[in-house]
């Protein structure tokens, strides 16, 4: 009997530590992990980009009018409803800075964080939806760009 509960002990505390590296590795439960992003976060309602430093800009695509194709300083690499890719438009490279990406769909969106010098990222998604277990189909997409900052001199 000893054996049994040692083993279940053993078993158990694998359990909470395995859930609890998933967990680490993403902030939101089965949501993908675009790769060039530094962070994301879950916000719940219809999160805006806010007021643009002078220089930057920010840009809202509805999902009608969503597809792959240039949007501006914005190109729309990938798109299926679900999943959206985009780059820095190689004309504004030098120009524009990514900041923040929000994916919205179903009632909330995900937050995208980025870094200096980040100009392009893949498969972002709209939220989890709870009910289904699957993304929620994307609404809309917001980029919101700072203008370029020089490197710093070497």
């Amino acid at each position: 009997m000893k054996r049994l509960i040692s083993a279940f002990a053993a078993a158990s505390m694998i359990a909470v530590m395995a859930t609890s590296v998933a967990l680490a590795n993403h902030a939101l439960p089965g949501d993908n992990v675009a790769p060039n992003s530094n962070s994301h976060e879950y916000m719940a309602g219809n999160p805006q980009c806010g007021e643009t430093p002078d220089g930057g800009f920010s840009l809202k695509i509805e999902a009608e009018d969503l597809g792959v194709g240039n949007y501006g300083p914005i190109d729309i690499t990938a798109y299926d409803g679900t999943f959206v890719s985009w780059a820095i438009n190689a004309a504004f490279l030098n120009i524009y800075d990514a900041n923040l990406v929000i994916v919205k769909g179903g009632p909330n969106a995900i937050l995208y964080y980025y870094d200096v010098w980040d100009d392009w990222d893949t498969d972002l998604t709209a939220p989890v939806n709870p009910k289904s277990g699957k993304y929620y189909g994307i609404s809309h997409v917001s980029f919101c760009f700072d203008p370029k900052v020089a490197p710093p001199a070497s």
